[in-house]
């Protein structure tokens, strides 16, 4: 049997070619059609699931039933040595549920087509999760997550003063840094996990009353 030539090698490349281009370009032109004025499918949002397919105004109704009331929900933190219930309303958090439905709406298009084209594929093959948008009031969050982090975090005994010099006793606690903290109280309460489990390592004194006492007692007879 004759192989065949190099010419109808490429007529039938050809062909191969302008079939694929031509279906990926019906498949291009229906996607966009029965998208375009809806989420694209993949697009999921923590706490409120998938909005794919979605209008505005059916996903701002779907969204706005979760996140409508979600401030005033308790969350029951495990910080491995304590539990706390926090409320994101007291932290000054609180859900935006029109900027989060936008936000869904706006995955794969920022007017960049290739772009928009691997962010529509990435999100059909491997969807596209997000977390729900939110205003915070930065002055109480401070304050409050301040007193979270004085609360659980360990540390050793020490000097202070308040008119007086006194040793302020060490105490066991988490051995966690401020910011991170503040980050992972903020992922979980934007993941919406009612009962969110934090493991942070535990940070025992080195320090203690009993090992400043002997130096309290020389600066007070200095004094």
């Amino acid at each position: 049997m004759k192989p065949p030539s190099l010419k109808r090698i490429y007529h039938i490349a050809e062909h191969l070619f302008l079939y694929l281009f031509f279906s990926f370009s019906l498949c291009f032109f229906l996607f966009h059609l029965i998208f375009a004025r809806k989420i694209i499918p993949g697009v999921t949002v923590f706490g409120v699931g998938n909005l794919s397919g979605l209008s505005s105004s059916r996903a701002l109704e779907k969204a706005g039933t979760v996140l409508q009331n979600a401030g005033e929900k308790e969350i029951n933190f495990d910080f491995s040595i304590t539990k706390k219930t926090l409320r994101p309303v007291d932290l000054g958090l609180s859900f935006d549920v029109p900027a989060t439905v936008l936000t869904a709406y706006n995955v794969g298009r920022s007017g960049k087509i290739l772009a928009d084209l691997g962010e529509e594929l990435k999100s059909l093959i491997y969807g596209h999760q997000s977390y729900p948008s939110y205003s915070l009031n930065e002055a109480v969050w401070d304050t409050k997550l301040s007193e979270l982090y004085q609360s659980l975090s360990g540390r050793d005994a020490q000097f202070s003063y308040s008119d007086q010099l006194f040793i302020e006793p060490g105490r066991n606690g988490l051995k966690v840094d401020y910011s991170e903290l503040k980050n992972l109280v903020l992922t979980a309460i934007l993941k919406q996990d009612p009962n969110p489990v934090l493991h942070l390592p535990t940070y025992a004194p080195q320090v203690s009353q009993e090992q400043l006492t002997p130096l309290y007692k020389k600066v007070g007879e200095l004094i």
